[in-house]
C-alpha cells in the first residue's frame, strides 16, 4: 500500500477502490471515508471492514449525509454518507464502527 499510495505522488485526494483486503491495507492511512449504506441484506464475498481505526488524539466526525429513497432509477433507498478523521485533544482512540453512520448516528465518538 506505501507503494501504491507513493507512485500516486503529490495529489489532494487519492480514492482506494477495492475489496476487503485492498480497504482493510488502506485504513491506516485513511482521513476521510465516503460511505453508501444500501437498504436490504445483501450476501457477498467481500465488505468494508466493520470498524475503522482511530489513532489517539483524533475522532471520526460525520460531514456529510444524503439519504435517497427508492424511485424509478433507484429501486432500493440508500444513504451516502461522508466522515473525516479529525483531530481531537484527549480523545482515546481505538476504532469506530462503521455501522454507527448507518442509521444516522452524528456523534464523533471512538
Amino acid at each position: 500500500m506505501e507503494e501504491a499510495l507513493s507512485l500516486a505522488g503529490d495529489v489532494p485526494e487519492v480514492v482506494i477502490v477495492g475489496g476487503g483486503e485492498v480497504y482493510r491495507a488502506a485504513l491506516p492511512w485513511v482521513n476521510r471515508l465516503y460511505l453508501t449504506f444500501v437498504d436490504g441484506e445483501y450476501r457477498g464475498t467481500a465488505y468494508f471492514p466493520a470498524e475503522v481505526p482511530t489513532p489517539p488524539g483524533h475522532e471520526w466526525t460525520e460531514t456529510h449525509r444524503e439519504a435517497f429513497a427508492a424511485d424509478e432509477a433507484n429501486p432500493v433507498a440508500h444513504t451516502f454518507v461522508v466522515v473525516e478523521l479529525v483531530e481531537a485533544a484527549g480523545a482515546a482512540g481505538g476504532a469506530r464502527r462503521v455501522l454507527d453512520w448507518a442509521g444516522g448516528d452524528h456523534s464523533a465518538a471512538s
